[in-house]
């Protein structure tokens, strides 16, 4: 089965649907088709968050920036956000691409109001934090 999905690049789809339905609208949308559109975020999140877990060949080059460029455009959406995390913590690949203006979107989500995802990006700063060696400026 992890063949078939990775042969028919599954994961990869996923992101790109992802990034698609969190681009900004042009136009005013019903609350109903807004609620729809979050829901939709919320179970593309959810999918992709069960592949980041699964060990897919050739799918992390800039997963982490796609993720949280769908993060913030879907404003905190927190099954993105559980996505990113559960990279973040079963990928040392992911970790590793990880960007200061990564860490500046993670501590904006931590410290925002209404907490939309702040447990989240406290999970991953913490899994940044401890799970990967740093240099000093990154304490600052």
């Amino acid at each position: 089965l992890v063949e078939a999905i990775v042969k028919a690049k599954i994961p990869n789809r996923l992101v790109e649907i992802l990034e698609t339905i969190c681009k900004p609208l042009q136009s005013e949308v019903l609350p109903e088709v807004q609620d729809t559109i979050i829901d939709l975020q919320s179970k593309c999140g959810a999918c992709l968050g069960n592949c980041v877990g699964e060990i897919y060949p050739n799918w992390v080059d800039g997963l982490i920036q796609q993720l949280r460029c769908a993060l913030e455009a879907s404003n905190g959406n927190p099954c993105i956000a559980n996505a990113m995390a559960a990279g973040l913590r079963s990928r040392s690949g992911l970790r590793k691409q990880c960007q200061p203006s990564d860490l500046q979107i993670l501590l904006k989500f931590a410290t925002s109001k209404p907490p939309t995802c702040q447990k989240e990006a406290i999970e991953m700063l913490g899994i940044l934090c401890s799970c990967e060696d740093h240099e000093e400026e990154v304490n600052r």
